[in-house]
């Protein structure tokens, strides 16, 4: 039998691998769309009473990630019977919100984890709302500021819910404006087994520390923690270190080697051995004795966070698995660990 192809046979294997090329280019071309950076176009965005706007990225999309940072760079001016008068030329919109409200211009720069590291993603409004006096008339303002990714990655900015009280006072413009959401580099993300803790981990404050090979400390940064124990942290530094994670609560742990680089990098799991009331990095028997001293005490006697005068031990910190209570079930996470020394 011949194995040359007739040419028939070759024209459709000719076909098939052009079709194969060009598939090929645009799946190239489709992941070229995820960046570390996207800008979204806020000209002609409007502030005003119930009146709610969103603008895209498209076609840019983002890649996926763990923490993202939004920063809103806009000029604004003032439409209508008051706001017209009072800002007839374009202003910073930072400026306006520190006018109205001091301190309110921080929602325009506004820091994003996304614990699960993947899209769909949608974050919650950060929203600037009160009252404020302008020529001796009361204005209620109101306004929430969010970001939003599809499951493609392309990005979302959106002004909601927005309150601007008497209407006649008229609105704002941006004339020309941008909402910039950059992939943070330099992350490390992951989860911790909180070890019978039934609370909310978002409640809880930790520590990564990052420590050369001899155990100088090189740089620590704080947790961000969502409700069921992930996490997620940022650092400057750029290299191979020791990593060691510190809650207080819970015994210290080393996760041994890590990378930090410009990227993200995920999958930093530790189970975190509770029990430490003390906080000396030890199960020991003066753990025994302050849970025993707070036995029976709940979130509801006046002093549950009060420390005591003799060692600095409030009630809660008896509270291992976080139930809002002293009980045997937290005797029972403590016999449980007994003894256990921190890393």
């Amino acid at each position: 039998m011949s194995d040359r192809l007739s040419p028939g046979t070759l024209e459709l294997t000719l076909k098939d691998l052009r079709w194969k090329a060009v598939i090929g280019i645009m799946g190239i071309g489709c992941a070229s769309l995820a960046q570390s950076q996207v800008v979204v176009n806020l000209n002609g965005v409007r502030v005003q009473h119930g009146r709610n706007e969103t603008r895209s990225s498209s076609p840019n999309a983002l890649a996926p990630g763990y923490l993202f940072r939004s920063q809103v760079d806009a000029m604004v001016r003032g439409r209508g019977a008051i706001f017209g008068s009072l800002y007839s030329t374009p202003e910073p919109l930072a400026t306006v919100l520190e006018e109205l409200a001091p301190g309110s211009s921080a929602v325009l720069d506004q820091t994003m984890p996304n614990f699960s590291g993947t899209f769909p993603f949608a974050v919650t409004g950060q929203r600037v709302e009160g009252e404020t006096e302008i020529l001796a008339l009361q204005i209620h303002y109101g306004l929430t500021i969010s970001a939003g990714f599809d499951a493609a990655g392309i990005t979302s900015f959106s002004f909601t819910d927005v309150i601007l009280t008497p209407t006649y006072v008229g609105y704002f413009e941006i004339t020309t404006g941008t909402a910039t959401i950059t992939r943070v580099p330099g992350v490390l993300a992951g989860t911790l087994d909180l070890d019978g803790f039934t609370g909310d981990a978002s409640t809880l404050k930790g520590e990564f520390e990052l420590r050369d090979n001899g155990g100088a400390l090189v740089e620590k940064a704080a947790l961000l923690l969502d409700p069921t124990g992930r996490f997620v942290t940022t650092f400057s530094f750029r290299g191979t270190a020791q990593a060691r994670v510190v809650v207080p609560g819970w015994l210290s742990r080393s996760l041994g080697s890590v990378t930090v680089t410009n990227d993200q990098q995920g999958g930093l799991n530790a189970l975190m051995i509770n029990g430490d009331i003390d906080r000396d990095n030890g199960v020991t028997v003066f753990d025994y004795d302050a849970l025993s001293r707070y036995f029976d005490r709940t979130s509801a006697d006046a002093d549950w966070r009060t420390p005591d005068l003799s060692d600095g031990i409030a009630p809660f910190r008896a509270d291992l698995d976080g139930d809002g209570s002293v009980s045997v079930f937290d005797y029972d996470i403590l016999s449980r660990n007994f003894d256990l020394q921190g890393d």
